[in-house]
C-alpha cells in the first residue's frame, strides 16, 4: 500500500515533498450521493481510511488533511462518524468540510479546532467573493482550482495566479490549492501555502 511505500522509503518520501517531519498526508473522501450525481467514483469509506492509518501509522507524527466532498446525507453520515472516532494523538487532523457546515462539525469537541472550509471552483472564482479572514475560529480553507468530481482538466494561468494572491493577500490564514499542481512546485514560498499534488507526487515519488 502507499501508506507501507511511505513508511519504507520516508527520505525519499520527504525529498519529493519538499518538506520534513511531521509527515503531510491528504485524503481526497468523494462521498456516496457527491460521487452519484456527478457519474464518478466514490472513495473507499471515510472510517476505513481513518481506521487503516490509525492501525499502520500509529506512531508516526502525521499532518493529515481530510477533504469533505459530499451532499447532504453524506455529511451528516461523515458527522456521525467523526463524533464518535478515537482521534491518534499523534496525529493533527484538520477536516475540510463546506462552509454551512463548518458550525455542525466544530460542534465535535475532540475536533472543534481542526474544521476548515473548502471551495470548488465556482464559489470563489470570476467574481464569487468568498471570505478567507478568520471566521468564528477558522482560519484553514481549501481552495479548489478545477471543478471538483470532474478529471481531466487543466490548471489555467489566470486561476493559479488568481489563487496565489488570494494566499498572499491572507496571511493571517493558511491555505491548501487543490487541483493541476506539480509537486514541482516552486515558484514562491508562502508560509500559509500548501499545494495538493496527487498524481504528480505519487508518479514522480515512484521513479524516485
Amino acid at each position: 500500500s502507499r501508506l507501507n511505500s511511505i513508511k519504507n522509503n520516508l527520505a525519499a518520501f520527504y525529498t519529493t515533498a519538499n518538506t520534513k517531519s511531521p509527515i503531510p498526508l491528504h485524503l481526497d473522501i468523494v462521498l456516496e450521493q457527491f460521487a452519484k450525481d456527478r457519474s464518478v467514483m466514490a472513495s473507499t469509506s471515510l472510517q476505513t481510511n481513518l481506521e487503516m492509518i490509525s492501525q499502520r501509522m500509529p506512531g508516526y507524527k502525521l499532518d493529515l488533511s481530510i477533504h469533505l466532498m459530499g451532499e447532504v446525507e453524506d455529511l451528516k453520515k461523515c458527522f456521525e462518524i467523526l463524533k464518535d472516532f478515537k482521534f491518534n494523538n499523534n496525529h493533527k487532523y484538520t477536516i475540510f468540510v463546506p462552509e454551512n457546515y463548518a458550525d455542525l462539525f466544530k460542534s465535535i469537541k475532540s475536533i472543534s479546532k481542526n474544521i476548515g472550509i473548502w471551495y470548488d471552483l465556482d464559489e470563489w472564482y470570476k467574481g464569487n467573493k468568498a471570505d478567507f479572514s478568520e471566521k468564528d475560529g477558522i482560519n484553514d480553507y481549501l481552495i479548489m482550482t478545477v471543478k471538483a468530481g470532474k478529471s481531466g482538466q487543466e490548471l489555467t494561468d489566470e486561476i493559479k495566479y488568481t489563487a496565489l494572491e488570494i494566499v498572499k493577500s491572507n496571511s493571517n490564514s493558511n491555505f491548501m490549492l487543490d487541483g493541476g499542481w506539480g509537486v514541482d512546485f516552486r515558484e514562491c514560498d508562502y508560509k500559509n501555502l500548501g499545494i495538493v499534488s496527487y498524481s504528480s507526487f505519487w508518479n514522480t515519488f515512484k521513479e524516485n
